[in-house]
């Protein structure tokens, strides 16, 4: 197998323990049904032990695959504009959520609108990212 088709497993397989492990942090944070202390602890380390490694795991592969034929991405052809610019609000989304997760001291605290537009936003974000890719529309 060819050295760039590894490289986008690798940036695949980040971008799957990323996405399910933050929409999985987030249902953690957001359970009502135990203490606080389980609750932020079970979320804390989801989001720090699966979330964040699978971001960098995917930020660098991504990063990587992009610069080893960056002018077919950026030049000859112009999805990846698109691409790029869904990743940063899913990235900004991903440092919300953290964050709120982080400094939440209850369930209620942290299942606000604010909380869940974000959730939602990185999701949709995911998704049309991954369709443009699907589709790489010229």
């Amino acid at each position: 197998m060819r050295w760039d088709t590894w490289i986008t497993a690798l940036h695949a397989v980040g971008l799957l323990l990323w996405v399910g492990s933050l929409v999985s942090a987030f249902v953690a944070a957001s359970v009502t049904s135990c203490d606080d202390t389980t609750r932020k602890l079970i979320a804390t380390r989801v989001y720090r032990w699966v979330a964040q490694p699978g971001f960098w795991l995917a930020f660098t592969f991504g990063a990587i695959r992009l610069g080893m034929d960056w002018h077919h991405y950026l030049v000859a052809t112009h999805f990846m504009h698109a691409k790029l610019m869904l990743a940063l609000v899913a990235i900004v989304a991903h440092h919300f959520v953290g964050a709120r997760i982080r400094s939440s001291a209850s369930a209620r605290a942290f299942h606000t609108p604010a909380t869940t537009s974000a959730v939602v936003l990185f999701g949709v974000s995911c998704l049309a990212a991954v369709i443009i890719v699907v589709v790489r529309p010229v």
